[in-house]
């Protein structure tokens, strides 16, 4: 059987590539894809810890499995969420956005000028 300890390297890498996606992306479909990232190393640590502690236990996986249905709850949301923020602003940049208690997403600046910032930093 396989250690452990190994086992929980590869969620832990997998979780800090999503941690790194998620706060250095400013696109709003790359941060939802990194969230994804960090709750499927969440499932992977769940599958370890049960084929680890109690083989013969299914508990383990039928909670993996529960979460990997909220995930796919998830994206499509944020899929729907994605869509509907892009009709409204023509982007889906993060910075353009922010949250308050009253709305989901509040637009902060206009369009134009978030993508005169973006020519003059030459940034895409």
């Amino acid at each position: 059987m396989i250690p452990l300890t190994i086992l929980l390297l590869l969620p832990l890498l997998i979780f800090s590539i999503g941690l790194a996606g998620a706060l250095l992306r400013r696109h709003i479909i790359f941060v939802l894809f990194s969230f994804e990232i960090m709750l499927s190393a969440v499932v992977i640590n769940l599958a370890a810890f049960s084929a680890y502690l109690d083989p013969g236990d299914p508990r383990g996986d039928v909670l993996a499995l529960f979460i990997m249905g909220a995930l796919l709850s998830q994206i499509m949301l944020g899929v729907a969420i994605g869509h509907r923020v892009f009709e409204n602003s023509d982007s889906l940049r993060v910075s353009l956005f922010e949250f308050s208690l009253g709305h989901f997403w509040e637009r902060r600046r206009s369009v134009g000028e978030e993508k005169e910032e973006i020519e003059e930093s030459g940034q895409r």
